[in-house]
């Protein structure tokens, strides 16, 4: 992992791209263990380290929007998924299932077919498990970035109020 200082030497920074979901997601919170550690460690500090420490966590900000958005892409893909092998079984498989055990096709027995379809089955629990992780990401995101409001308090000697009208309360 780089820190934020090599990243802008380099001239950028290297996030994983959305469209890689399927090899990047597996990382995502291995990744973002020591931007969580930090933020959850800030008694330790203090006015002259605050400024290293909101580096940190503003590049593990980035890192955390950049996971979260390729989970949220990869969800939407499953979806989309899920939804086309859901018509294929409804409409390809169910007929022949029908044909081939001489039954009549009802509307009940065309949703518990689907939902019994084993495509359809692994494509839903990916889609869970993809929803749930953007939900855990959506709460790392969420931690650092209060974290970030609290540092900046500690580095400028005010409590953060850019939701508050008005501007700086002390």
């Amino acid at each position: 992992m780089t820190t934020l200082g090599q990243a802008l030497a380099l001239g950028t920074m290297n996030y994983p791209d959305p469209r890689q979901a399927s090899t990047t997601l597996p990382k995502a919170l291995e990744a973002l263990a020591p931007y969580v550690v930090q933020a959850s460690s800030l008694q330790d500090v203090t006015e002259s380290t605050a400024p290293k420490v909101m580096s940190c966590l503003t590049e593990g900000l980035m890192v955390a929007g950049t996971y979260y958005a390729s989970a949220l892409y990869k969800a939407n893909e499953t979806k989309v998924r899920r939804k086309e092998a859901e018509a294929i079984a409804s409409l390809d498989k169910f007929p022949d299932w029908c044909l081939a055990n001489n039954a009549k096709g009802t509307a009940d027995m065309r949703s518990a077919f689907v939902n019994m379809d084993k495509e359809v089955m692994e494509l839903s629990l990916e889609e869970g498990y993809l929803q749930a992780l953007v939900e855990q990401l959506s709460s790392i995101k969420m931690a650092i970035t209060m974290a970030l409001s609290s540092t900046r308090s500690i580095a400028y000697g005010y409590r953060d109020s850019s939701s508050v009208s008005g501007g700086k309360m002390f």
